[in-house]
Order: structure tokens, then sequence, then C-alpha cells
């Protein structure tokens, strides 16, 4: 987990793992501008939770293990990052998206595509603040891991972005093969 500090800002990121039960295993601080290797044994099988709290600052974390995601229904990055994998599970037949940046200055391109790589939506956030997409989703489509990605727009430069996302579960991962979902029925 490396930090960066915006401004003047000297506040610590703070972190806390929890367990399959809710409970806290870890949890530490990082202070801003500095980073850390976080490792901790975990006591039985289960989906922890690493929450990150990094304030006005920014953190950056890279995930060395086998199976993670990010679990937020809205993200809020800094600058360019990669692909966002997500489910879409069966039967879903439609689900929104909200993209935004400050724009003008700060702008950002976004593409989704659905589970056969079929490009799904294209926008930028060059003339608005937020784009508001509701996805329609194709019947051979639900079912399938679909990739949003996002990068510099025509105009402004890129550096703050949001991407939130409503009717899906909100796993988002790096990876296809990385993917994290609700147990069926829940």
């Amino acid at each position: 987990l490396s930090t960066r500090k915006i401004g003047d800002r000297t506040e610590a990121v703070a972190w806390t793992v929890y367990g399959p039960d809710g409970a806290k295993v870890a949890s530490g601080e990082i202070p801003a501008g500095k980073e850390t290797a976080i490792s901790t044994a975990v006591p039985r099988p289960g989906t922890y939770v690493l929450l990150v709290n990094a304030g006005f600052n920014a953190a950056r974390l890279t995930l060395l293990n086998a199976h993670a995601a990010l679990a937020a229904r809205r993200l809020n990055l800094i600058g360019s990052g990669g692909p966002l994998y997500f489910a879409v599970p069966a039967g879903t037949r439609q689900f929104k998206l909200s993209l935004g940046s400050d724009a003008p200055g700060e702008t950002a391109a976004f593409v989704l595509r659905d589970g056969a790589g079929k490009e799904v939506y294209l926008g930028a956030t060059t003339e608005v603040r937020e784009l508001t997409p509701t996805i329609e989703v194709a019947p051979d489509q639900a079912g399938q891991v679909w990739c949003l990605t996002y990068g510099a727009a025509p105009t402004g430069v890129l550096e703050d972005v949001r991407i939130g996302i409503e009717g899906l579960p909100a796993y988002f991962s790096h990876d296809p093969s990385r993917l994290v979902q609700p147990a069926p029925g829940k």
C-alpha cells in the first residue's frame, strides 16, 4: 500500500482487515507519502475485507494474492488505472453506471464492453461532470464478465475519476479470473 500527499495534507492513511464474521483481524496507519507491505495471517478460510481510508490523500494498493476485488458502489480514483472487470449476473436486464470527473478541466473517457468484447457504451466527460447511462443487457450477455476501461479524453487532464454502479453486485476486479461474486441467492 503506497500513499501520496494531496496538497499540504498530512493525515495518515488508515487500513483495517475484517474477517468473514465481520471481526477486525488487523489494522494500522501509513504516514502520508510512505508505503508499506501489509501481510496478515488469516485465522480461517473465507472472504476477508481490506478497508483503506485515504481521507483527503491518495492510496495505491497492489494486490499480490490470488483472488481480490474492489468492493464499492462508487470508486474515487486518481489518474489512469487498469481495466475494471465485473460480473453481470444471469437474468440481469439492465444496470446503471455513473461516470464522472471534475470537467471541464479534469476529464475522462470511458468504454464499456460486454462479455463478448463488444463495445456497448462510449462516453467522455468533456462537456459534463457526470454521465449516467442505463445499460441494456442482451439476454446472451447476462451471466458474463463485462469490462469498463477509462483513460484520457480528447481534451482536459485525466485526474480525479468517479465510477459508480447500480443494479449489480458492486465488485470490481483488475483481472477477469479474479472476480469475487456473491453466493447464488445472495
